[in-house]
């Protein structure tokens, strides 16, 4: 059995990087005596690193991490994971304080530990052996599903549009929309003439419809965009709206993945398939607890719509589940490829897993407690590190402010927008409204007017952020962003709806203090400079307590110096 907990801690240092070598000795860590024990493979003030310390540590790691934890680098991997054992020991003394701790979150994670490992000590000792995923299966499910793994060819669509109404000579207006293919042809901008010349409301964006695949447009536009030669111009099309011209700016070729592309991630769905088809047949005879209650697949996809965070998906027991950690989860959990229904199955039959285990005494088992111990004592370490960076940040003050100083942008209040909407359905007029809303954007009226006018609705958005605005429809940020008080955006289009936007007041960005920001500037400076805050960290703990590695002492060979891994807690 594997510790989350602890491959966490090691990809902490390993996988990102961080202090991936040991301080050079100084003339005070020379002066350690070098024991003449060939097992002893590092010495540190009061302490030593052997041959079994590191065994221990590497055994705790899955087979693969073993085989790949620091690529070809064997002798730089262990030197790491030897400061990683050097580090808890200096920590150690600290864990008894944090786990003596009141603390309501460090509460709940030790005993999201132990419900976790109550949970995998049941599953090792009772899950029914899986059948091995071959490499013909894997082949039989791709060419069972192929066409998931094909590419559509992709295009950045510009478009130039002039429109007709009753009284237009068609072929005139046609030879004006090939006067203006002849200019793009030339040289000049497209961007520039879309947004002189178009009837469009792309012309807001230079002509750019986006990215777009063929069957996202009408097959007749599809055959004539996906055949162009990338930058060149198609020849006008008229259509009964009018006359178009489209460029494909850029493209991205359609591609058919190979199985050698595919097949690890094929090979993680079929074994995540096969261990919830198992995990779904241990738990056929299992109940749950009175009270119990979890979302139907109707209620989920209600639940989640709405919202609210706290509206609770699943309650077993003692585990409640809220909107709001599930999402988390899916984060979490993405490349398991689970739908949503099958992330609350997986945790519904955890939790009856974890109900029975109690149930049959597993929590009281010996070895499993152990184990629990173990990973609670690994979470504390990973914990006292980040308080470890946490107080070397507050001891330097001058990196927060030097930081504040040189991104005072980044630390601004946001440019809010009170705004007002106006929609005004397109059926039976949308051309009339569309010229209508353009000459108001323009300043040809007021939006209450025009409101009565096209008979449209005037809903009241109040005071937004550029985030919110984009949430809302991610054309509306742009546009707005321009506007002073009482300006009205071009109109925008959905499918049922004529949309404009009139600005009703602006509150511009602002500087604030140092001191009032400094939580979000302490997060945005860990997060830019946390690998270099933390090499700096443990650097100066190994520094301190004189830490001296023997290279000609340490394997040369991933798994050279293993022995048999230790056995798992019976069930």
């Amino acid at each position: 059995m594997t510790s989350t907990l602890l491959r966490t801690s090691i990809a902490l240092l390993c996988v990102l990087g961080l202090a991936c070598t040991t301080p050079e000795p100084t003339d005070d860590a020379t002066a350690l005596d070098i024991p003449a024990d060939p097992a002893v493979l590092a010495v540190y003030e009061n302490g030593e690193v052997t041959r079994d310390d590191l065994d221990a540590m590497v055994l705790e790691l899955p087979p693969i991490e073993r085989q790949q934890a620091y690529g070809d680098d064997a002798e730089a991997w262990y030197r790491q994971l030897i400061n990683e054992i050097v580090i808890d020991r200096v920590l150690g003394a600290e864990i008894e304080t944090l786990e003596a701790s009141d603390d309501p979150i460090l509460q709940a994670e030790r005993r999201e530990i132990e419900r976790q490992t109550i949970i995998d000590a049941f599953l090792e000792g009772n899950l029914p052996p899986l059948e091995e995923v071959t490499d013909q299966d894997v082949e039989t499910f791709y060419a069972a599903n192929i066409d998931r793994y094909k590419r559509q060819e992709r295009r950045m669509v510009l478009h130039l549009f002039k429109r007709r109404d009753a009284s237009t000579d068609i072929e005139a207006l046609k030879g004006e929309v090939a006067a203006l293919r002849d200019r793009v042809v030339a040289g000049e901008s497209f961007d520039l003439i879309a947004t002189e010349e178009s009837d469009s409301e792309a012309r807001h964006r230079g002509g750019r419809l986006g990215w777009m695949t063929a069957d996202q447009v009408a097959p007749e536009l599809a055959e004539i965009i996906f055949s162009l030669p990338v930058g060149e111009p198609s020849e006008p099309l008229i259509t009964v709206e009018g006359v178009h011209l489209f460029v494909a700016e850029r493209a991205v070729d359609g591609k058919d993945f190979s199985i050698d592309e595919v097949g690890p991630v094929i090979f993680r769905q079929l074994s995540n398939d096969r261990l919830r088809d198992a995990l779904r047949t241990l738990t056929e005879s299992m109940g749950m607890p009175e009270g119990s209650y979890v979302a139907s697949e109707s209620e989920l996809e209600t639940l989640l719509a709405t919202d609210d965070p706290s509206a609770v998906l699943l309650r077993i027991g003692e585990l409640e589940v809220t909107a709001g950690r599930f999402v988390q989860m899916q984060r979490e959990n993405v490349e398991m490829q689970l739908t949503s229904v099958g992330l609350l199955e997986a945790l519904q039959r955890r939790a009856m897993v974890y109900e029975h285990a109690v149930g049959v005494g597993l929590g009281q088992d010996p070895e499993v407690l152990e184990l629990i111990r173990r990973r609670q004592q690994r979470s504390a370490l990973a914990r006292l590190r980040q308080q470890g960076v946490q107080r070397k940040l507050s001891s330097e003050p001058d990196r927060l402010r030097g930081y504040y100083d040189n991104n005072q942008l980044r630390f601004s209040t946001p440019l809010r927008l009170e705004t007002r909407q106006l929609r005004v359905a397109i059926a039976g007029g949308g051309d009339r409204a569309m010229a209508r809303l353009e000459a108001l954007a323009s300043g040809d009226g007021s939006l209450d007017a025009v409101a009565t006018e096209l008979d449209g609705t005037i809903n009241e958005l109040g005071w937004r952020t550029l985030a919110e605005l984009t949430g809302d429809d991610a054309r509306l940020a742009g546009l707005l962003t321009q506007l002073e008080v009482g300006g009205i955006s071009p109109p925008i289009r959905d499918e049922t709806h004529l949309t404009v936007v009139e600005v009703t007041g602006r509150r511009e960005p602002e500087a604030q203090p140092f001191e009032t920001v400094l939580d979000p500037v302490r997060a945005e400076y860990l997060a830019d400079h946390g690998q270099e805050l933390y090499r700096d960290w443990i650097e100066e703990k190994l520094e301190d307590v004189r830490l001296v590695v023997i290279d000609e002492r340490l394997p040369t060979g991933p798994g050279q110096q293993l022995t048999e891994s230790p056995e798992p807690p019976s069930s």
